[in-house]
């Protein structure tokens, strides 16, 4: 990705515009190697003057990244921040390095941007930051001095006027380029949200079943009493046959019910009572019982 770096110009003693590819590869690289920009994007303020690949830059190769914004991941949801100024661009310091390829002959100006530790409310974010300058500090920046006339310019960020908000999760498509990736969304629930308990509810405030009880015990014990049927009248037109067989004792209903420990409210997952269907006896079981059967039972239990 190239962006416009201002920078001084070593030939011309000028300030220069022009635009640099983001992810510093160092010039002693060989010029039939490949080079890996993502190795490079960032430069660490704590260590920039040991680093082989900077220490040589920071004296004479100084540069200023100008933009609009940057995007930044929330580590812990993943979320995308579009991190930017409240009224102006942003500049951010930066070093930059030239390599020439074997293959083009072509030479490629790279830069990597640098960072220290973050503060205030933006470690909610990110633990690192980007140098940002005012236009003062950036003229600063790229002059011809020596590194140690600019180092109290290498501090975390403390103004104000920085502002981030949430974006679509499409910016980490490269090949999403879209208007969107600026716009905010809505602020997405901390993961810390999944495991917050939520209050319980009052007996009566939800049309769920059971959902004041805790277990599966609890809420059979709660229920009304089954008034029982007076048993009808036996005589000769009710007798049932000699062979009948007599009619299968149902169990009794019961709750079916998942409990886990430390439930609190949430019953929304309890069926309704639900009768066991009855029981059938197949012909082969019925022969082993030693009950007898009839010669048309015999022939039709092997088709059943």
């Amino acid at each position: 990705m190239y962006t416009p770096v201002q920078y001084l110009d070593p030939a011309t003693k000028r300030m220069a515009v022009r635009p640099m590819k983001w992810g510093l590869v160092p010039s002693y690289m060989g010029p039939e190697e490949k080079p890996n920009h993502f190795m490079r994007f960032n430069a660490r303020s704590e260590t920039i003057t040991e680093t082989p690949a900077y220490r040589r830059l920071v004296d004479r190769r100084r540069c200023v990244v100008h933009l609009d914004g940057f995007y930044e991941w929330k580590k812990a949801e993943k979320q995308p921040y579009y991190v930017h100024h409240r009224n102006s661009s942003m500049r951010m310091a930066a070093v930059y390095d030239t390599w020439r390829a074997d293959s083009s002959g072509e030479l490629t100006y790279t830069y990597s941007i640098i960072t220290a530790q973050a503060s205030g409310p933006f470690v909610t974010i990110h633990q690192r930051l980007p140098i940002i300058l005012d236009a003062a500090e950036a003229k600063a920046w790229v002059a011809d001095a020596p590194f140690n006339a600019v180092r109290a310019l290498v501090h975390p960020y403390s103004r104000a006027d920085l502002a981030w908000h949430p974006v679509t999760k499409q910016v980490s498509n490269m090949a999403f380029d879209s208007d969107e990736c600026v716009v905010p969304i809505s602020q997405p629930p901390s993961i810390a949200a999944f495991f917050t308990t939520s209050p319980a509810s009052p007996p009566g405030s939800t049309d769920q079943p059971f959902s004041s009880f805790t277990t599966a015990k609890e809420a059979l014990a709660a229920l009304p009493p089954t008034p029982e049927k007076p048993p009808s009248g036996l005589g000769t037109r009710n007798v049932a046959p000699a062979r009948a067989t007599p009619p299968t004792k149902r169990k009794e209903s019961t709750i079916m019910a998942f409990v886990q420990k430390d439930v609190e409210t949430n019953w929304f997952d309890v069926p309704a009572f639900k009768e066991p269907a009855a029981r059938t006896t197949s012909p082969r079981k019925r022969a082993k019982s030693g009950k007898p059967l009839g010669t048309q039972e015999r022939i039709t239990s092997f088709f059943r």
